[in-house]
């Protein structure tokens, strides 16, 4: 219970630092406090370090495409400049490093529950991007095309990020060392 809401409080601590930090225009505050936050869940994990490592680099690979893939419409428009021109922007990639923590800790009851896990995603991401957006990380300038493609992406895109991070975690022998 206790490693629960310590994972809880450092996801919400890296939120923040990420959101605030595209808000303020500094951008090293994020990825910055993600390091930190994604460092203290991996020397936590213990005999589950293989798997965090899996789901931490699937949700690093898979998830910013969602963000680019929104904000390629222009529906909606990161403060922080794109990486590369197009690519999700390093706060927004260090959100997700800091999100993929939660995923076996204290989002785990979700995660082991697909269907909940994506109606959860379509009702709360949203809100969350417009908590983000009215705290000056991000400006929604389509507000119901944009809201409604990120809750149907990360509807679509979460399950298969865990799907293809337990496949990760099996190929590597996670499975078979009980890790």
């Amino acid at each position: 219970m206790a490693r629960t809401v310590l994972n809880f409080a450092l996801f919400y601590g890296g939120w923040f630092a990420c959101i605030y930090g595209m808000a303020l225009h500094k951008p090293w505050l994020g990825p910055l406090v993600a390091v930190v936050v994604v460092g203290v869940h991996l020397a936590l994990s213990g005999e589950q370090r293989l798997r965090e490592l899996c789901t931490l680099l699937t949700a690093l690979l898979i998830g910013p495409l969602i963000d680019t893939a929104v904000a390629a419409t222009r529906w909606l428009e990161f403060v922080e400049p794109l990486s590369f021109g197009f690519y999700a922007p390093p706060s927004e990639i260090a959100l997700w490093a800091v999100f993929a923590t939660t995923l076996h800790s204290s989002l785990g009851w979700l995660t082991e529950r697909p269907w909940m896990l994506a109606v959860g995603c379509a009702v709360s991401v949203p809100i969350t991007y417009w908590i983000a957006a009215g705290l000056g990380a991000a400006r929604v300038l389509e507000p119901v095309p944009a809201l409604l493609s990120l809750g149907v992406l990360w509807a679509v895109g979460l399950p298969v990020i865990m799907r293809v991070s337990q496949r990760l975690h099996g190929m590597l022998g996670g499975a078979r060392a009980g890790a």
